[in-house]
């Protein structure tokens, strides 16, 4: 227990800072950078088209909406951001990932800028096309999987 006076009142104003900072944060994101669900989906009909050649169709989760926005990122993931990343890996990778098992299971990395989105891939058996399923993405710099990293 706290017994000076001036001490007990610096950390009474150091929490009040703490608690007030996050909302703002929090506020900021939600205003001024958040990706929003239809610029999500933009992005999805943008990637379908690029991967249109390979007959793999892109989609993202609930999740993936949820935590692009996160702000456990650090700083905000742009759409701009996920796009790069999507068209190196298909520059680089294109032909693998068309050829890619229902059920597999990776992670698309982009070293420069540590976004990471793991994924899934199904079989469509209505369109005849797998599917790329991002499950999810985040900013991490040593991003650690037991599953097969496509690096770009």
């Amino acid at each position: 227990k706290i017994k000076v006076p001036s001490m007990k009142k610096f950390i009474q104003q150091r929490k009040m800072v703490k608690e007030d900072r996050l909302p703002r944060f929090k506020e900021y994101l939600t205003e001024e950078l958040k990706v929003s669900m239809s610029q999500l989906k933009q992005l999805e009909k943008l990637l379908d088209d690029l991967f249109k050649s390979v007959n793999v169709d892109i989609e993202f989760t609930k999740h993936f909406f949820d935590r692009i926005n996160d702000t456990r990122n650090g700083e905000q993931i742009r759409v701009r951001e996920v796009r790069d990343l999507f068209r190196k890996v298909y520059a680089k990778f294109k032909d693998e990932i068309s050829h890619l098992k229902p059920d597999f299971e990776g992670v698309l990395k982009d070293l420069a800028s540590d976004v990471n989105i793991p994924f899934h891939i199904s079989w469509n058996s209505k369109e005849n096309e797998l599917e790329l399923i991002g499950k999810t993405v985040m900013r991490k710099k040593s991003f650690k999987t037991s599953n097969k990293s496509f690096n770009v």
